[in-house]
């Protein structure tokens, strides 16, 4: 009997310290970006082959970057370019079994209008190993209605829903590595899970 108790004395601590834990990167001190940072996205790449991204200055993300590394305590390798994944190589080659290069790039037309809308979240942290990856995590409503579109449209005509799944999406813009960027592929969800510290939201005028 006393050993029960004592194992439940034991779960609770560690309960109480898991709930203590989550959501403790809310309490600290938010890492600062102009949001008008997306007033000015631009769709990628030029070609509108392989792949399709939403691109930004890089200037305020460098920033970012900077913060973290101060932070943290380390330093981070950067591609010197910001900008959110629409759509993914593989995702694209599979689009491309029943869409034409044209199709799958207009249902994005929309999205640099509309990029003064993305909302930055946190700043997240994705770890495998010894490699760190370091973005901030967004919201971003419109891309994952084009992507839903696109999804429709792709099946309509008969292709596999497996290929292509729009909720398979977790907008985010990387700040930096310390030895490659991980994605998915690695186990990393860069989706509010992953936050390690909150964002500051300005606005400069000048």
């Amino acid at each position: 009997m006393k050993i029960f108790a004592i194992i439940l004395v034991v779960l609770g601590v560690g309960w109480a310290i898991m709930t203590l834990g989550f959501g403790d990167w809310k309490k600290q001190p938010p890492v600062a970006i102009d949001i008008a940072a997306f007033d000015v996205g631009k769709l990628g790449p030029k070609d509108g082959s392989g792949y399709l991204t939403l691109d930004f200055p890089f200037g305020p993300f460098e920033h970012a970057r900077l913060d973290v590394e101060d932070r943290a305590k380390l330093k981070l390798s950067s591609r010197g370019e910001a900008h959110i994944t629409l759509v993914t190589p593989p995702e694209y080659d599979s689009l491309l079994q029943k869409l034409s290069p044209d199709e799958i790039r207009s249902h994005f037309l929309q999205e640099a209008a509309q990029s003064r809308f993305i909302r930055p979240i946190c700043v997240g942290q994705g770890v495998v190993k010894n490699d760190q990856t370091w973005f901030i995590v967004l919201e971003n409503d419109s891309a994952q209605r084009a992507r839903e579109a696109l999804q429709k449209m792709f099946v309509d005509r008969g292709g596999d829903p497996k290929d292509f799944r729009a909720a398979e999406f977790y907008p985010h813009v990387t700040l930096g590595f310390n030895s490659r960027d991980l994605h998915l592929q690695d186990g990393v969800v860069k989706d509010v899970g992953s936050c390690k510290y909150p964002m500051g939201h300005s606005r400069r005028t000048a």
